[in-house]
């Protein structure tokens, strides 16, 4: 149904591909902020991972 709505021809290794790298930009970003964190001074790290 949603198919015909959209009149999208998504096949599983493209929704695959789209969930993984959505899964992977989930963990980088919080990665990357404790990251910056550390290089930072202690009072700074809150802001920063805000």
């Amino acid at each position: 149904m949603l198919k015909s709505i959209l009149n999208i021809n998504a096949n599983f290794g493209n929704v695959t591909f789209m969930f993984l790298s959505i899964i992977l930009v989930f963990l980088i970003t919080p990665g990357l902020a404790f990251f910056y964190g550390g290089l930072d001074r202690k009072k700074n790290s809150l802001t920063i991972m805000a």
